[in-house]
């Protein structure tokens, strides 16, 4: 009786051996067949493909060299915005207060009843927005009655 355990447990044995060779023997094909497949690449293919990939290094130099150009304009620009706010710590140079004088009074009054806005009486006559909007203001509540 042992002995014919032997020989069922021998010839399982054997079974399973020829089962992991074929396995074996069938994946090695099939990674063979991968290996030729891709091999096989139609003549010319390489040459077709060539000219895209030079282009593509092409466009990669090229975005590199501008981002190596921005990188230096946003240091630049880090360096003025620095200078900037240097300068606005400064004290503010008080400019003198004086009244326009009564022709430039009379423009700017001209103007304001033309409908021309502040801003713009301010850039054509060279005052500032403030000094203009004060002589509008002014003129305004004086004739308001004020």
């Amino acid at each position: 009786m042992i002995s014919l355990s032997l020989q069922a447990l021998t010839g399982l044995i054997a079974a399973g051996a020829v089962f992991l060779i074929m396995g074996a023997a069938l994946v090695w094909g099939l990674h063979r067949r991968r290996r030729r497949d891709a091999r096989d690449v139609p003549l010319g293919a390489h040459d077709a493909v060539e000219p895209s990939v030079r282009r593509a290094e092409d466009v990669v130099a090229e975005l590199n060299r501008k981002a190596e150009r921005l990188e230096r304009l946003i240091a630049e620009a880090d360096d003025r915005i620095a200078c900037l706010a240097d300068v606005g710590d400064a004290p503010p140079v008080e400019e003198p207060l004086s009244e326009p004088s009564d022709t430039a009074r009379t423009e700017i009054l001209r103007l304001a009843r033309q409908g021309v806005a502040c801003e713009d009486i301010a850039r054509r006559l060279g005052i500032a927005v403030g000094r203009i909007e004060l002589v509008v203001n002014l003129d305004a509540s004086h004739a308001g009655g004020g």
